[in-house]
């Protein structure tokens, strides 16, 4: 009781002191969380056929496909010979889609895709289209089939019917 008695007075005059100590404290902590969260930078661009995520610390690129084909799908769940489907469907309709979907290939494959995506010019009348290289050209019948979601052989109306659906999206 005596000590109490001695120290309660010291520690009526020290208080502010105290409180001012016990108030930085907790600002530094609260800066530190600040940092924390700061330092998840993210950017994030849409176009017509992409919305990508860069993640500016990693490095790490995510994607999702908005329109077309491969509608919904995750750019990474995607294999290497979809993605230059894609690229190829983003070609024929939104330019700012190809650079967002050639710098997410760069960064999954290096340079190597870019060999993978002449397939047309080194591989005529296979499973490349059948415009020999030209990019400008007509696609290949099966090719357009995918695109309408149809399997060879279908029926006139068919094929019209699912342009429609298709112009319509």
């Amino acid at each position: 009781m005596p000590l109490v008695k001695t120290l309660f007075p010291l520690l009526l005059r020290y208080a502010p002191l105290l409180h001012g100590l016990f108030r930085r404290y907790r600002s530094a902590r609260s800066s530190q969380r600040y940092e924390q969260q700061a330092s998840v930078r993210q950017s994030e661009v849409e176009t017509r056929y992409l919305r990508m995520t860069l993640d500016h610390d990693s490095g790490a690129m995510h994607g999702v496909v908005l329109v077309g084909v491969f509608k919904g799908r995750a750019l990474e769940s995607m294999s290497a010979e979809q993605l230059l489907n894609l690229l190829d469907e983003c070609r024929h309709h939104d330019e700012e889609s190809v650079a967002l979907l050639e710098a997410f290939l760069d960064r999954q494959y290096g340079e190597d895709w870019r060999q993978h995506d002449d397939r047309d010019e080194s591989d005529p009348g296979g499973s490349g289209s059948s415009d020999n290289g030209n990019r400008s050209g007509a696609m290949c019948v099966d090719e357009a089939y995918e695109i309408l979601g149809l399997s060879p052989g279908a029926s006139s109306e068919q094929i019209v019917e699912a342009h429609r659906r298709l112009i319509q999206k």
